[in-house]
């Protein structure tokens, strides 16, 4: 499935993480998603619409063929049966949307944006394949080490034998 067939928004067919793996292959200048310090690197647009049913699905609105990626999931947010603000304010803020404000949306997004992309980034670091999604790579210990990788590599049998715990060494 790639991003064109869904250029229109459709959310059907995508998942939360899977739309966001392949948000983050696409981001080859930027830094990967969760890592950024300013708005302008961010690999991925992100927010939260305000509904008040339970959802059908992980996402509201995925647009992939924008720059950047737009995906708005409808978790880990303000809005929803399962969000922190109350069921009249949320049903507020749908109104205010629906008739063209969509401002206290929009600040939300600010909070919204930043929890959904930890959320990603620490799913992300616990799974290896997904160190491969990014031109960076990962985090490697021989990648992230001050020595050349060779040098780490030959060094690898002495680091790992050596004991770890004062109760396993000869008294």
């Amino acid at each position: 499935m790639t991003g064109e067939e869904h250029a229109d928004g459709s959310s059907k067919g995508w998942g939360f993480l899977s739309a966001m793996r392949f948000a983050e292959r696409r981001a080859k200048g930027k830094p990967r998603i969760g890592k950024s310090t300013r708005v302008a690197q961010d690999a991925v647009s992100m927010g939260q619409d305000p509904f008040t049913g339970f959802p059908d699905s992980d996402l509201s609105q995925i647009d992939l063929a924008a720059d950047p990626p737009r995906i708005r999931p409808r978790f880990l947010g303000f809005f929803g049966p399962f969000g922190p603000l109350p069921g009249a304010q949320t049903r507020e803020v749908a109104f205010w949307t629906r008739n063209g404000d969509s401002s206290f949306v929009r600040f939300a997004d600010i909070f919204v944006t930043r929890f959904q992309q930890l959320f990603y980034r620490s799913w992300s670091d616990a799974r290896a394949i997904t160190q491969f999604d990014h031109p960076t790579g990962g985090n490697s210990p021989v990648t992230c080490a001050p020595l050349p990788a060779m040098q780490v590599l030959r060094m690898t049998a002495q680091l790992s034998s050596m004991t770890r715990s004062g109760f396993s060494t000869p008294r």
